[in-house]
């Protein structure tokens, strides 16, 4: 392991803040985990903080920094109010199945048609941070 930091960070501070990829792709280059905490059951009118977490999570799994999130609910429910029931049901019948390559690039720009995309990724990207292989190989 290099000698990258470990953080730790709210929610709050890092996706309510008014930062952007240019912020979230300099912290990942100087940390290899971050423990984000205080992360809230998301709502449909927060879809920016939404966003800010999804380019987060993309920036972080391309520079392999490690995100461990501390949430309000699960990580199979934390989209659920977004969603809709049958999507999140599928969402929760998949998760142990998913996994997603380095291709793609980040979520930023994503318009609401592509919050459903992002959201199965971002899980794919979090559930796969959650392994013990995680950053050991390409």
């Amino acid at each position: 392991m290099d000698n990258k930091a470990v953080v730790h960070a709210t929610f709050q501070a890092l996706c309510k803040a008014n930062l952007g990829s240019q912020d979230y792709y300099a912290l990942c280059s100087k940390a290899n985990m971050v423990y984000l905490s205080d992360i809230p059951h998301f709502k449909f009118d927060e879809l920016d903080f939404v966003r800010r977490f999804i380019t987060l999570i993309d920036l972080a799994y391309e520079s392999k920094t490690r995100i461990v999130c501390l949430a309000a609910v699960p990580l199979t429910e934390l989209f659920s109010n977004i969603l809709t029931t049958s999507e999140t049901a599928a969402l929760q019948n998949a998760i142990g199945d998913m996994s997603v390559k380095k291709e793609g690039g980040s979520s930023s720009s994503a318009g609401e048609t592509d919050v459903r995309f992002a959201v199965a990724r971002a899980v794919s990207r979090l559930v796969e941070m959650g392994s013990n292989n995680y950053g050991n190989s390409d």
